[in-house]
């Protein structure tokens, strides 16, 4: 846990949570006080939820290892840190890291990762005239396969 002057001095922060079996995150968040360790406690207390960071975290405990606690960048503004937060969000997703963030992180879709030829088509797509009534709308963009 932060004492309180480390914690005045954070502000704002953007963290991961490191498998100390291989050094790899599985979770990014931003947070502010003492955010990075509730997931820690919130894991072992509620036993009763049972989501992929969770798991993974009494995982890491059961086989009598420690999480690690990184934080990539501090002192910030909440907006700074909700853009830094999605930019590694995507960035790790993209390098094939498997996140338990349930989120991808803010205006992902609109300003998150893309392609060249991706902003090529975003900014030069021409407005829909008209939109018959049997229609399904499909994100490619967060479509996952596993």
């Amino acid at each position: 846990m932060f004492d309180e002057k480390s914690r005045q001095a954070l502000k704002y922060y953007v963290y991961m949570l490191l498998d100390p079996s291989d050094n790899k995150p599985f979770y990014v968040g931003k947070g502010i006080d003492n955010r990075v360790f509730n997931h820690l406690a919130c894991a072992l207390i509620d036993t009763d939820t049972s989501n992929t960071k969770y798991d993974k975290i009494r995982e890491i405990v059961k086989n009598g290892q420690t999480v690690k606690h990184i934080i990539v960048r501090h002192g910030l503004s909440e907006s700074e840190a909700f853009q830094i937060e999605a930019s590694l969000i995507d960035t790790l997703t993209y390098c094939g890291l498997l996140l338990s963030n349930i989120v991808n992180g803010h205006n992902s879709i609109e300003k998150g990762l893309m392609t060249s030829e991706e902003i090529v088509r975003l900014y030069n797509a021409q407005p829909l005239s008209k939109m018959g009534s049997d229609c399904v709308l499909i994100n490619k963009q967060n479509l996952q396969t596993w």
